[in-house]
């Protein structure tokens, strides 16, 4: 008798990052086999994190580095990639592995499957924001040179890779470009050139398979009450058609495969415009999987899986929590720590569940409310 292995998949990053540890655990949870790669150089409160989460994977391999250039050394993950069903990592990571020869050579892995595009324009953001707005997805006022910005336009300036706020600089105008070049340390053909939409982000998260959306849900992330700049630790399920209708036309248009997140900046005549793609799971998708939006059922179908994922009514309007973080009181570590665990552990496993405390306490910062010092862990 043949002997079925479970699927294969690994999750990489270079420092830990929350909702990745609740997906490879909720992943571990059905059977599949989860190898996380993280970075090699760990701070003291980074080592700890990493060896608490052990727990939430198969095996962890802390071999992960950058070169001299900053480019991360993608090779301890390429020399499994024949045995892998699928890839999650940071876009950093991503980035490096989907431009490799090895990756060109494994089509199964594949995101992108329209005609004439490769899996490097999900890393793009000035190629995949051009598609979107070929195919009707409203975006910012874009420019691929500072030449072209018109006089007077208050812009944010982006790396053409990167993720949520990292490599981006507001400016008041093109004036002020050379200073924001200066200060992320790139080269001006690195980048580009949006104009500032006042508004608030509203996000969809969901799976695709080959340009069709198998499931998706729109959202906002709440950030703590006393970090109001902070870091998303609700999610808020909301109702916008509009913006899972966008989400379909861009995954069509890639031809996309495998798990997404987009983020969108809504105006205050409430028109949205795109403003970033993350071809990966996402901080806040646990929220949605307690609000009856399956992610990981869908992904699972997408590994192979015999599955019928989920189908119910889902939970608009309601707020859950998704993250530990949050102030170091020992009384406000356990009430969060009582909510996340409420609110997501049921979706999540028993694996995850022994970490929330752990989580909780190590993620802990002051409270911005308190007058009473804290140290920071």
């Amino acid at each position: 008798m043949t002997e079925v292995r479970p699927p294969t998949v690994v999750c990489a990053d270079l420092t830990s990052w929350e909702g990745m540890v609740q997906f490879g655990a909720a992943l571990s949870g059905h059977g599949v086999r989860v190898i996380r790669f993280t970075g090699k150089e760990r701070s003291r409160r980074q080592l700890i994190r990493t060896t608490l989460e052990r727990v939430a994977f198969s095996s962890t391999k802390p071999v992960l580095a950058r070169d001299p250039n900053g480019a991360v050394d993608v090779g301890p993950i390429l020399s499994i990639l024949d045995d892998l069903r699928d890839v999650q990592t940071a876009d950093l990571i991503g980035s490096e592995l989907v431009a490799s020869e090895k990756w060109q050579e494994s089509p199964r892995l594949h995101r992108v499957h329209a005609a004439g595009l490769r899996d490097t324009a999900i890393y793009d953001k000035l190629l995949y924001t051009r598609l979107a707005a070929d195919v009707g997805v409203s975006v910012p006022d874009t420019w691929a040179e500072a030449s072209e910005v018109p006089a007077g336009r208050p812009l944010a300036v982006k790396t053409r890779l990167g993720s949520g706020g990292d490599g981006v600089r507001l400016v008041a105008d093109a004036a002020e470009i050379p200073a924001a070049l200066a200060n992320l340390e790139v080269s001006p053909d690195s980048v580009m050139f949006q104009q500032q939409i006042p508004g608030q982000v509203w996000n969809v998260g969901g799976v695709a398979d080959r340009g069709e959306v198998m499931v998706a849900g729109a959202y906002r992330g709440i950030p703590a009450a006393d970090d109001p700049l902070g870091p998303p630790v609700e999610t808020l399920i909301v109702d916008r058609p509009d913006l899972l209708a966008a989400a379909q036309r861009l995954v069509a248009a890639l031809g996309y495969r495998g798990l997404f997140q987009l983020d969108f900046l809504c105006d205050d005549q409430d028109r949205y415009f795109l403003i970033d793609l993350n071809p990966r799971i996402w901080g806040s998708w646990a929220g949605l999987q307690a609000a009856g939006v399956d992610i990981v059922g869908n992904y699972l179908r997408l590994l192979g899986a015999r599955i019928t994922p989920a189908i119910g009514p889902v939970a608009v309007g309601r707020r859950f929590r998704t993250s530990a973080v949050g102030p170091s009181s020992i009384r406000q570590t356990v009430a969060r720590t009582r909510t996340l665990t409420g609110d997501v552990g049921p979706v999540l496993t028993p694996r995850w569940r022994a970490l929330t405390v752990a989580q909780a306490a190590i993620t802990a910062r002051p409270s911005q409310l308190s007058s009473r010092p804290e140290g920071q862990a």
